[in-house]
């Protein structure tokens, strides 16, 4: 799909290439494949097995261009203690940033230099640099966390508002 921005990835390679000329990089997902030199896809994976995958990735590229809502791949990838690297989106931004900033490094969407600048940095990094930080990042948006504060929203507004055509 266009949106998910994997011209703005290829366009970024060459470069990347040039300090990791060995790089592989693996395609997770639903889609047509398509014939790329040093590209592997994946298509769809069970969960367990993308988790396995993305736990030894070195780098989780999520190059979208936007309409993306939410970044459910970024969760999963921070949950599975992959370094990130994704399009500074609103909703990938907030979902990336905690206390102490963003986790990982966002590029501008649609702009392939700054895309490989990113991976570039992310790959010189000590992978578990953010290890343990994007893991609890990502605890945030686990249902247990979530959960109770989805029922206590519904209770307060449950609880300071009327109903249409009650009587007040």
């Amino acid at each position: 799909e266009p949106r998910k921005g994997f011209d703005v990835l290829l366009q970024a390679l060459p470069r990347v290439r040039e300090t990791h000329p060995d790089l592989v990089v693996s395609v997770l997902g639903s889609g047509a494949p398509r014939i790329e030199p040093g590209i592997e896809f994946e298509g769809y994976l069970a969960d367990a097995e993308r988790n396995e995958r993305l736990a030894q990735a070195d780098v989780l590229v999520v190059p979208a261009l936007g309409r993306e809502s939410f970044g459910i791949v970024l969760i999963e990838g921070l949950a599975s203690g992959a370094p990130m690297v994704a399009s500074d989106l609103p909703a990938f931004r907030e979902v990336l940033t905690d206390n102490d900033g963003v986790v990982g490094h966002l590029a501008a969407p649609g702009d392939a230099d700054e895309l490989a600048e990113a991976i570039l940095r992310s790959l010189a990094e000590p992978r578990d640099l953010r290890f343990e930080r994007g893991r609890r990042q990502a605890a945030r948006y686990d249902w247990s966390d979530i959960g109770p504060r989805v029922v206590a929203r519904y209770e307060y507004a449950a609880s300071h508002h009327s109903r249409p055509g009650a009587k007040k």
